[in-house]
């Protein structure tokens, strides 16, 4: 045999085993994604490395279904804040391949506790939150004296936080990535958090 024909026959072979060792993400699943020091207003999540992805895609929402998209992270272990007392959520995550494909989603689902004593989930009009979606200026509207507001990304992090006495706040936020964020406006005995879109 030819040594130019050998060489490329063991490229080719070379090729395919890459291919079936990396190239079939679909194959591939996010394994123990579990959700753990659940609370009335956050969750830790972890899930097992995969061993040829990069990066996974994370979202978290109060429905079954995954979302559209999720936000990126190369950790395996999340914490979110922020939620809802009595709510179930859903968490999705999807792995990254190495050829830049994704695994399917995987899920785990939870019911946050009740709040403690003390704190109530304020409803209805005393807070507003808007405009939802939002492009540049946020606008909330909270009862009278000191309350404090923290606006959070889908991982945790803290984009925004301030302590105010005004009854209503304009918040740029142009700067900051399009996506999902949790806006919490919480008082001396209230706390309300809302789930916004930037766009």
């Amino acid at each position: 045999m030819k040594p130019a024909l050998l060489n490329s026959i063991v490229f080719v072979l070379m090729m395919t085993s890459a291919y079936t060792s990396f190239g079939q993400c679909d194959t591939l699943t996010i394994q123990n994604l579990i959700s753990s020091n659940l609370t009335h207003n956050s969750v830790r999540i972890n899930w097992d490395p995969m061993q040829h992805g990069n990066a996974y895609d994370i979202g978290i929402t109060t429905m079954t279904t995954p979302p559209d998209n999720g936000q990126t992270t190369i950790n395996t272990v999340m914490a979110f804040t922020g939620l809802k007392a009595n709510t179930t959520y859903c968490v999705f995550v999807k792995g990254k391949c190495t050829n830049g494909t994704y695994t399917p989603w995987a899920s785990t689902c939870f019911t946050t506790l009740t709040a403690p004593s003390g704190i109530t989930t304020v409803q209805g009009d005393a807070i507003s939150i808007f405009p939802n979606p939002v492009a540049d200026k946020l606008y909330i509207t909270a009862p009278a004296g000191q309350h404090h507001i923290l606006i959070r990304d889908l991982l945790g992090k803290t984009v925004y936080k301030a302590t105010s006495n005004n009854n209503k706040e304009a918040i740029n936020l142009s700067s900051i990535p399009k996506g999902l964020y949790f806006v919490t406006v919480s008082g001396k005995d209230y706390t309300r958090t809302q789930k916004v879109t930037k766009e």
